[in-house]
């Protein structure tokens, strides 16, 4: 049963569905909220993110890889050419993931340990080898985003604004990987690109033409 806890700011009722998630957006006054304990801390206001055109909406359950899990956050990231969303795979005690949506095209990965050392931009040029995980995996594409809005719940902390940039590689067997460097710090994810369907999703919103 989700963790209800009442929002600083408003007092609105805040879900926490699992114990690896520390941040919200509070859906009633739009603080960004930190989870301390049993209390929460305000820090701040953000513009909550309106929904697009999109089947997925947090609350979406599914099943990946035989394991069930629960759509609790999204990010909403622009870029020169466009936008994407990334949901927050809550799968429980079994972990966590992501799935990207852009286009209707899908993906999710997982985080995955840093390679050491730790490549920095420079040298991860378009079309040099890496390898990650023990696999090697080639230099695709490199892009700057922003986050353009926030929702729900995340694991870590994000505001909008906040700039990155992300390395994508492919690799083999049709997986990717992305090096993503922002506020510092640098995260490793490593998936596949998939179907709708192939997730078993329930709880969608209801679109024309779905």
């Amino acid at each position: 049963m989700a963790l209800q806890l009442p929002c600083s700011s408003c007092g609105g009722s805040v879900p926490f569905p699992s114990k690896a998630l520390f941040y919200a957006v509070c859906p009633y006054c739009g603080s960004m909220l930190v989870r301390k304990d049993l209390h929460l801390e305000s820090l701040g206001q953000v513009a909550l993110l309106q929904d697009d055109y999109s089947p997925l909406q947090i609350g979406s359950e599914g099943s990946c890889d035989g394991k069930a899990f629960v759509l609790t956050g999204r990010i909403r990231r622009c870029w020169a050419e466009g936008a994407w969303n990334e949901w927050f795979m809550d799968f429980g005690d079994e972990g966590e993931a992501w799935l990207a949506e852009a286009q209707g095209f899908y993906s999710v990965s997982r985080p995955e340990p840093l390679p050491k050392p730790v490549p920095n931009l420079e040298q991860l040029q378009v079309g040099t080898v890496w390898e990650l995980g023990n696999k090697r995996y080639q230099v695709d594409d490199r892009r700057e985003a922003v986050v353009e809005g926030i929702a729900g719940q995340l694991p870590f902390l994000l505001k909008p604004g906040e700039k990155s940039v992300g390395v994508d590689f492919s690799g083999p067997d049709g997986r990717f990987a992305t090096l993503e460097f922002a506020a510092g710090e640098a995260r490793l994810y490593v998936g596949e690109y998939l179907e709708l369907p192939d997730l078993r999703m329930k709880n969608l919103r209801e679109l024309d033409g779905w």
